[in-house]
């Protein structure tokens, strides 16, 4: 399967493009799509990065892993989703999360830097991707401030009540 047979335009990040404008921007920064197969580690802790991972197809994990190597599960990410740009564009940082698939996973992976220099070269597709990037950034951010909500409630009660009323409200 040929990274131009699937249909990338349907992504949260290619949000508003036409296939062939998804195309040129694939050319334009060199993004490439690799696949995983079930229980992959895709990314793997406090290893470099510079691309940002976005999922075409399949459902992973996102696997939190403490300084004694103690793993725990955060949340699950399926198509369209996200993952890699904290190490991608912050490098310092030793990322202590790991990405693993649940099922066969395609991944769309764009090198950061050339997201950036890109720009001149794309003009309007470079502010649209932008954009569908920063609304992706802000709707994570919501979600983390929704999760420090409900666990800086004092009573279960109180943290229950709230996380469902999140979970109407969506």
């Amino acid at each position: 399967m040929g990274i131009y047979d699937l249909d990338l335009q349907e992504l949260p990040l290619f949000e508003g493009l036409k296939a062939d404008e998804v195309d040129q921007f694939i050319q334009a920064t060199g993004a490439k799509v690799k696949r995983y197969g079930k229980e992959m580690r895709i990314l793997k802790a406090y290893e470099a990065n510079s691309r940002i991972g976005i999922i075409v197809e399949g459902e992973a994990l996102v696997i939190a892993e403490d300084r004694f190597g103690n793993e725990s599960v955060g949340h699950r990410l399926g198509c369209g989703a996200l993952f890699g740009s904290t190490t991608a564009i912050l490098p310092e940082y030793a990322n202590p999360t790991a990405i693993e698939a649940v099922s066969d996973v395609l991944v769309l992976w764009v090198p950061y830097t050339a997201l950036i220099v890109a720009g001149p070269r794309l003009g309007r597709i470079h502010g649209i991707v932008m954009r569908n990037l920063l609304v992706a950034f802000c709707r994570k951010n919501v979600l983390m401030m929704q999760k420090l909500e409900v666990l800086s409630q004092k009573t279960l009660r109180e943290r229950l009540i709230l996380y469902l009323l999140q979970q109407m409200s969506r």
